[in-house]
């Protein structure tokens, strides 16, 4: 089907622009005699959306200080975040981004790659952007959070395992009785 199309495609394009025709195959032909070798430094595309996939080279790693307020479901990736801060739940923290001491980021809020939150400040939004600067009240307000957040912890941590054991006990179980799913 798909070569009685070509065959079909080059018919009519030789009747109506012979020299195109001439252009297009003999450089069809220059390129498959040679074998064509990508550069190992050659910038990739992601087809599905069409955009360069850019290496910037940024360590892959989390640093995290003290004094900080993670919210749950909050994603942070290869980000720095300074003492005393406060992420909100839902946030996503991309490549490279920081997050400056006495900081808070609204829940939701999306940190774009490389981008950096000043000191005392609040941001929210997709991408974040600055909201207001925070008052001192505010600013000494951020450690007790934290403190009183470790201490919440503390007093539930009674009521789970220190890392999950449960899918191992199915599976010697799923042994142990012959059950394959």
């Amino acid at each position: 089907m798909a070569t009685a199309l070509a065959r079909i495609s080059r018919k009519a394009l030789a009747s109506s622009h012979p020299h195109l025709l001439s252009r297009t195959f003999s450089a069809d032909a220059g390129a498959s005699t040679k074998s064509i070798t990508p550069s190992p430094d050659r910038v990739k595309w992601d087809y599905r959306g069409q955009r360069q996939i850019i290496p910037l080279g940024l360590p892959a790693e989390t640093s995290i200080e003290r004094f900080v307020t993670i919210g749950a479901y909050s994603l942070l990736r290869s980000c720095t975040i300074e003492p005393e801060c406060i992420i909100g739940q839902h946030s996503i923290l991309m490549e490279g981004s920081l997050v400056e001491t006495h900081s808070i980021l609204e829940a939701g809020s999306v940190v774009p790659p490389g981008r950096r939150i000043p000191t005392g400040e609040l941001w929210a939004g997709n991408p974040a952007r600055f909201v207001r600067a925070l008052t001192h009240e505010e600013t000494l307000e951020i450690p007790k959070l934290a403190v009183a957040i470790n201490d919440l912890s503390k007093n539930h941590f009674s009521e789970f395992l220190p890392y999950s054991t449960v899918y191992l006990e199915v599976e010697k179980l799923k042994k142990k009785l012959g059950i394959s799913i």
